[in-house]
């Protein structure tokens, strides 16, 4: 029995597109960090089934809304542009390829997605090339598995019972291909997210014991010259700032009481990174100074803007050892982007291996599919199909058990044809049989009628004319019998006119014209014509292309019928209808007088009976309807389909 289908009406489509896009909102919202900034968002897995479940136009709704996260999250609009350029892209392409959602999204993110990443990143908020590829990659690479968990998540709502349909249900080739890609994207971000912050905490030790030591070492230096003169204790200064200047990632430099660079060993001097900005103590000696986000700019500029610095008291001032954030988060983004291109490239290999095996599993399936369509031609030809062999168990099984069920089905259909055989057979010979009986029949009227003509006939007549012999000589001899000699004579002549008329219809020939319409108006105006009744025949859609048995029979019924109602009725009048019904299509005649009535089914004489067997053998059926003084209704109907 089919499954009902469930549709999400119209006017709730852009409901639950509001809905949708909340949950999407919040999904972006509690988005999962990687590292400073680069994190894994879920907004657009809710997106996606807005997409699935709704259509485009609501789904664009929906996409809008859960992209405003974006907004509060980073301060720019090129990821709410970049997400809502994949869900109009991706869904034109769904609908145009009546499915194969990851495949569309797969192409939305290598075409136009990454290229719109590094025009955003890259050209217009002038971010580094490493961090530029990093985003570029990791939205990709974020964008593909939400679209493979919401096709998953759809997938598995079509088998629960009551949920609305998908207008393009996952294919096996697609389905395959999915499972491979999730499996591959999660060991990546599994792996991603555990080696970024692995390398995010070593990198935090590396900068900590860096400058512990430089700190230790500058407090040495000064803590040897605390009671040199001030001449003495900034030569020192300047020997350990020009000795320092060989550790690239470390900057000293002296500021004076008013926080103003006087001596450092980076060119140009830095500034004291205290304002629009906060400090956080990592150590009670090393602080990260991280400044405040800005609308418009990358919130990771503010990362590579940061910087890990510890301070040391010298005279007439504050010797500042500090080390910036951006030559260490260089190597954790090339690092990103190494793992994310191979999630990529795994990912894109992926669906090719899905692909491939899914198209050999189809090709097999497909195969099957052909014969079956085929299978029925093969069963009335007797031939027998091309069943395709298959190495994949499953196919293989489905093979067999539809070789076994066309075993089973030439059986039956030859069992079957046997017994049609036989019942044709039988059919003819009970044809054979009903056509000799109606000979016999036809054969024996014509006899009977010939016998009464020439016996009962002949020797009535005789009586008759004897009788009115003997009426000429009781008139000469005046004995007295001639009156009672005359009726005698006069009941004669009507027992001669009923004979006549009971040879008449007996010898009467059907189907002289090849029209029952006629047939039957010329009998019945014969038949009539010998008591004085008044004959009447309506006709009511196409009756003269009826098969011959059909009009043989209705026409013995009505000739029966006729000369019964005569006979007994004395009727003034008898009617006969001839009408053509559709749905199904019928034949119905009737046969009505308004005689005196009072015949019925349970007191019928043979007249009754031999109607009511010819109607059947047209497998038509028969009623007759009688009540006393108000004439009978004679009705035969008989199907024509």
């Amino acid at each position: 029995m089919p499954e009902t289908v469930h549709q999400i009406p119209e006017s709730r489509k852009y409901l639950w597109a509001v809905l949708l896009g909340l949950l999407g909102f919040a999904g972006n919202w509690l988005r999962f960090p990687l590292f400073l900034n680069v994190d894994l968002l879920f907004g657009s897995i809710f997106v996606m089934l807005a997409l699935q479940y709704l259509g485009l136009g609501p789904a664009l709704l929906s996409a809008v809304i859960a992209g405003c996260a974006t907004l509060l999250i980073w301060n720019h609009p090129h990821a709410l542009i970049i997400f809502t350029a994949e869900l109009l892209l991706t869904g034109l392409l769904y609908q145009r390829w009546k499915g194969e959602l990851l495949v569309a999204n797969c192409c939305y993110w290598l075409v136009i997605g990454m290229p719109l990443g590094w025009l955003f990143y890259h050209l217009v908020m002038a971010l580094d090339a490493n961090v530029t590829l990093a985003i570029m990659f990791k939205q990709a690479m974020n964008g593909l598995a939400n679209t493979v968990l919401a096709r998953l998540i759809a997938l598995a709502l079509q088998t629960r019972g009551g949920m609305p349909s998908l207008p393009h249900s996952p294919t096996l080739r697609e389905r395959v291909a999915t499972l491979l890609a999730l499996f591959s994207m999660v060991t990546t971000l599994v792996l991603l997210a555990l080696t970024n912050r692995q390398e995010m905490a070593f990198t935090r030790q590396q900068i900590i014991a860096m400058l512990t030591a430089a700190h230790g070492q500058a407090a040495a230096t000064f803590k040897a010259t605390a009671a040199a003169s001030p001449e003495e204790i900034n030569k020192q200064l300047r020997l350990l700032i020009n000795s320092a200047a060989t550790f690239t990632r470390v900057s000293y430099t002296h500021y004076d009481a008013r926080d103003v660079p006087q001596l450092s060993n980076r060119t140009p001097l830095p500034l004291m990174p205290h304002s629009g900005g906060t400090l956080q103590a990592v150590t009670p000696l090393i602080s990260w100074w991280i400044p405040d986000a800005r609308p418009n700019i990358a919130i990771m500029e503010r990362w590579h803007r940061s910087v890990f610095l510890t301070r040391l008291p010298v005279a007439d001032g504050t010797l500042v050892i500090q080390t910036a954030m951006a030559p260490w988060l260089a190597q954790q983004y090339r690092m990103t982007t190494q793992i994310l291109t191979t999630a990529l490239l795994l990912v894109i290999a992926s669906l090719a291996a899905g692909f491939w095996l899914s198209n050999r599993i189809c090709r097999s399936l497909q195969r099957l599919g052909t014969v079956s369509q085929g299978l029925a031609k093969h069963l009335d030809q007797g031939t027998e199909p091309d069943w395709p062999q298959s190495t994949i168990p499953e196919v293989a099984q489905v093979t067999a058990d539809l070789q076994d069920m066309t075993g089973s089905l030439t059986q039956a259909l030859a069992a079957e044809q046997h017994s049609l055989q036989l019942l044709k057979r039988e059919s003819a010979r009970r044809e054979n049989l009903e056509q000799m009986l109606e000979q016999q029949r036809e054969h024996e009227r014509l006899r009977i009628s010939r016998e009464l003509h020439d016996g009962i006939g002949q020797s009535l007549q005789a009586i008759k004319l004897n009788l009115q012999l003997q009426s000429v000589a009781c008139r000469r001899r005046s004995c007295g019998f001639e009156s009672e000699t005359m009726e005698l004579v006069s009941d004669i002549e009507q027992i001669v006119s009923s004979l006549r008329s009971v040879i008449t219809s007996m010898r009467q020939a059907p189907d002289s014209t090849g029209n029952i319409a006629q047939d039957l108006q010329a009998m019945g105006v014969k038949i009539s014509a010998l008591r004085g009744c008044r004959f009447t025949l309506h006709q009511s859609g196409p009756v003269d292309r009826l098969p011959e048995n059909i009009n043989k029979m209705l026409f013995f019924i009505a000739l029966e019928a006729v000369t019964n109602a005569i006979r007994h009725a004395a009727p003034r009048e008898i009617t006969l209808s001839l009408a053509i019904h559709t749905a199904p299509r019928r034949l119905i005649m009737t046969v009505a007088d308004n005689g005196c009535g009072g015949a019925s089914s349970t007191n019928a004489g043979a007249g009754i009976s031999i109607m009511e067997e010819r109607a059947a053998l047209i497998g038509g059926s028969f009623r007759i309807a009688s009540a006393q003084g108000t004439g009978t209704t004679i009705t035969v109907e008989v199907p024509l389909a």
